[in-house]
């Protein structure tokens, strides 16, 4: 098989927050939108004491959307309708707002999530063997895919690094490989997907044609549909990708 471009998820297949539980996950949230109402209170931009609920409410509202449609709500969207909803003019909203709002949560999520101790010396292997390598994330904000990456040092190992939200849609729908393909100049034929969620990960990039290897984190979140799914591999972690493509370069 002649494999030219390895595309990873990010979350759980490269990255994993510190000791996770989903309970653990989201109260980080919430404290992650109680900080960011503070600094808005502080620094006169809000007056609202109830931003945080409301911005809280519509993540939870969008991301169920999202869920069930496979189409991205970025976060900058989710910030404006909140703003817009505590009764900010829209002259108020402006693009420096609503960036410097996503900078804060983005900062502050992004120290929850480390790096697989593998997960940068198999990436080095990688890049050595001339393989193109991209990211292709679910993540409402593109912004905070990249500083996860950067605080990890990771960044510099990717050809492309494509999110939902820049894409609009969430996987397993087709138009974000493709985009990820495309920027590549690559083909789904020579190119093959490690990820961690059967659905979005292994089903999406299978019925595009890419050889799909799955990432075993000890769990499974839950999908919106029941599909019958067999990876073409798996492992339990990164590393034990480099033998798996060795043999099917072969």
């Amino acid at each position: 098989m002649n494999i030219e471009n390895i595309l990873f998820d990010m979350g759980f297949t490269l990255i994993t927050f510190n000791n996770f539980t989903l309970k653990d996950y989201l109260k980080s949230l919430s404290k992650n939108i109680q900080d960011l109402q503070s600094y808005l209170l502080e620094n006169d931009i809000i007056t609202n004491n109830n931003f945080g609920e409301i911005l809280k409410r519509n993540q939870k509202h969008y991301f169920q959307k999202s869920f069930l449609t496979d189409d991205e709500y970025s976060i900058e969207f989710i910030l404006k309708e909140s703003f817009k909803e505590i009764g900010l003019a829209s002259e108020e909203i402006k693009g420096t707002l609503i960036d410097e709002a996503a900078g804060i949560l983005n900062s502050k999520d992004a120290k929850n999530w480390i790096a697989y101790p593998d997960s940068e010396s198999t990436l080095q292997k990688l890049k050595k063997k001339g393989f193109k390598l991209a990211i292709v994330s679910n993540a409402p904000s593109h912004g905070g895919v990249l500083h996860i990456l950067k605080m990890n040092n990771l960044s510099k190992y990717f050809d492309t690094i494509i999110s939902s939200a820049l894409a609009k849609v969430r996987k397993p729908r087709s138009k974000i490989f493709e985009l990820a393909l495309s920027n590549l100049k690559a083909k789904s034929s020579n190119s093959i997907f490690i990820g961690d969620d059967l659905y979005c990960d292994i089903y999406g990039a299978q019925k595009l044609g890419m050889k799909a290897i799955h990432l075993n984190k000890g769990f499974e979140l839950p999908s919106p549909k029941e599909i019958n799914i067999k990876p073409d591999e798996r492992v339990n972690k990164i590393s034990e990708i480099i033998p798996i493509i060795e043999e099917w370069i072969k």
